[in-house]
């Protein structure tokens, strides 16, 4: 990959049998010393590097497609700086098919604190906090949608709302991981990283394949760039 695309990996992440340790996230409170924890915690270390000159740090999380492990790596990388008493929110900005609380397995209100009610204007952004669901293990804030797909999403991520939104979420928390739609067929990921003082691009070990790797960094190059790194997922053991 590095050789064919100019794309430093900054992590190689093992593929977890879901049958022996349940879901992969599960493994940073719950085993920390796995494999798995570990390239965690190499990305933590290539994306910290990067912090903002106000102290604060935000994390775009990308892929050239869907399925290739970037919404569990957004949120096992969240899940780690919790952990480490770091304030973090991770976003999921993925309007078109967000399966982030799903993952997590918390029964959450459809109708209460809605990211597309912030981003349509329907709830204020007095307190973030209030905003939020909070992982009760970790301590991790999330924002996100437990509601249906949205219709044309792509309006959402490119307004006003969106940079007031990143505002008032720089000012509270020291580490923010955006987890964006795959960045081939839909313009979110170009348009988010404006936000973002590092970007990662995730890739499916064996399955990528490198013409969408060097398609899908094109694309985010033609908008402002903030430093890209690689991260394999799903790699053999």
């Amino acid at each position: 990959v590095e050789r064919t695309t100019d794309l430093q990996v900054a992590t190689i992440v093992p593929e977890v049998s879901r049958f022996a340790a349940g879901a992969p996230q599960d493994l940073i409170p719950n085993d920390p010393v796995s494999l798995y924890a570990e390239a965690v915690r190499q990305l933590s270390r290539t994306v910290e590097s990067w912090r903002g000159d106000d102290g604060h740090l935000s994390v775009l999380m990308a892929s050239p497609n869907a399925s290739e492990g970037k919404s569990t790596l957004a949120l096992s990388l969240g899940m780690h700086a919790a952990l480490a008493g770091k304030p973090t929110l991770l976003i999921d900005i993925d309007l078109r098919q967000s399966a982030l609380f799903d993952r997590l397995q918390w029964q959450v209100d459809a109708t209460d604190g809605q990211l597309s009610d912030v981003l349509t204007g329907h709830t204020r952004l007095d307190d973030i906090e209030t905003l939020t669901f909070q992982d009760p293990l970790t301590g991790l804030h999330v924002l996100g949608n437990a509601s249906p797909p949205l219709d044309r999403p792509e309006r959402l991520v490119t307004g006003q709302k969106i940079a007031d939104l990143m505002q008032v979420a720089r000012q509270r928390f020291d580490l923010i991981v955006i987890d964006s739609a795959p960045v081939l067929p839909f313009i979110d990921a170009r348009s988010l990283l404006t936000f973002a003082d590092v970007a990662i691009l995730t890739m499916r070990y064996a399955q990528t394949p490198l013409t969408d790797v060097r398609h899908a960094l094109r694309r985010l190059e033609q908008h402002r760039q903030p430093p890209i790194f690689g991260a394999l997922t799903f790699v053999d053991q």
